[in-house]
């Protein structure tokens, strides 16, 4: 896909900026663009996909831009929200639709390169933003546990919890996943449901043992229930995988 085929496809860009615009936010994020991000800015300044499209393994969502007129596609307020997760030099460009977080890498090794950020985890997908965006094709056909589950993220991310966790209970209906009970969990915690939630980190745990995220989580749920030596298990299971995995190694020091 090109730039100009991009624009016939691209749904709530943002408002017009200026190079100077893009120059200040450069000094204020620390950070360099390469020109074909400038480029994305000045004509789009973010907009949604909405997961039509895929390129190397992901549904880009939401893509970011210099916005203040609404955080679900601001640079600015994505980096609030997730800079304890990206590497240094990583600045977030955009949110694939199955929850992952897409990055721009503007400083130290593979500047301009296109990051996928899962679980703390960065995995390159492009050499650059313009590759990235020539590598869009329409997407597959999702299976129906598939489209429940994107459907449910969606919910959960414009905070319509019943919505989602009756989304993710149909995703678990289709197909009996750890991803798909991670999220009934998550989604029970965040409407107060927090006895319920346990049970279904419980299950995701057993049904993906080796899942950094599913483990590290249904390890908080042990000690929120007062389980702290089988949390520490749990965790140093985890850690013994994945040494540097940060959320096990904060919960670790947090109990310890």
């Amino acid at each position: 896909m090109t730039f100009d085929e991009l624009a016939q496809e691209l749904d709530l860009t943002g408002p017009q900026i200026s190079i100077n615009d893009i120059h200040s936010f450069e000094t204020e994020m620390s950070a360099v663009f390469p020109d074909d991000f400038r480029i994305w800015l000045q004509r789009f300044n973010g907009g949604m996909l909405d997961a039509r499209f895929e390129a190397a393994g992901t549904y880009p969502d939401i893509l970011f831009g210099i916005r203040d007129d609404n955080e679900r596609f601001s640079i600015r307020a994505a980096m609030r929200r997730l800079q304890r997760i990206l590497d240094p030099g990583v600045v977030p460009i955009g949110d694939e639709h199955s929850g992952a977080l897409l990055g721009l890498q503007t400083r130290g090794v593979d500047v301009g390169s296109v990051k996928v950020v899962v679980d703390n985890e960065h995995r390159t997908v492009a050499e650059s933003f313009t590759e990235y965006i020539k590598l869009l094709v329409p997407a597959r056909h999702y299976s129906e546990s598939d489209e429940w589950y994107m459907l449910g993220r969606g919910q959960l991310s414009a905070h319509r919890y019943e919505e989602a966790l009756e989304s993710f209970l149909r995703a678990w209906a289709v197909s009996a996943e750890a991803k798909h009970a991670h999220w009934i969990a998550e989604t029970l915690a965040m409407l107060g449901q927090r006895e319920k939630s346990y049970v279904w980190y419980e299950r995701a745990y057993q049904l993906d043992t080796s899942n950094n995220k599913c483990a590290t989580t249904y390890a908080a749920a042990l000690v929120k229930q007062g389980r702290r030596d089988e949390a520490i298990r749990v965790l140093r299971e985890v850690l013994q995988n994945t040494p540097t995995y940060g959320p096990a190694r904060k919960l670790v020091a947090s109990i310890l």
